[in-house]
């Protein structure tokens, strides 16, 4: 699936809440909020936008991670309008954030384990690690 990035446009004005572009609900004229029901998360953070807050969120859906930066519109009064998404798709990153810590973990048990004394030297004959 790669590193897609989709962009959301909520605007406050109209009612129900809508999204203009980038998700299946644009599409089928379900609103926002009733699109996204069944994800709190999502439901959460685009309430957190609307209140005009800026901020990067997470959510799951399905077995993908999606991780999306959030901007509030204004208008020039500086009443939020509406709100902007920008997400991309993590499952691939945090995949091998987990495959990583697994291994660290993994490493650090047998080092720690061992029934001899194990070490590591940087270029300049410093230890870095020590263990036994």
């Amino acid at each position: 699936m790669g590193n897609r990035v989709a962009a959301h446009f909520l605007d406050v004005v109209r009612a129900p809440v809508r999204i203009w572009r980038g998700c299946p609900c644009h599409k089928t004229k379900i609103g926002y909020f009733d699109h996204h029901r069944n994800s709190p998360t999502i439901i959460s953070n685009a309430r957190r936008v609307l209140a005009g807050e800026t901020f990067t969120g997470a959510s799951e859906v399905g077995s993908r991670i999606f991780e999306t930066h959030y901007i509030p519109q204004r208008d020039d009064t500086g009443a939020v309008v509406g709100g902007v998404g920008f997400t991309t798709d993590v499952t691939e990153r945090h995949r091998a954030a987990a495959s990583l810590q697994e291994a660290e973990a993994q490493f650090h048990a047998v080092v720690t384990n061992a029934p001899s004394l194990l070490f590591a030297l940087d270029q300049n004959g410093v230890i870095t690690m020590i263990e036994g």
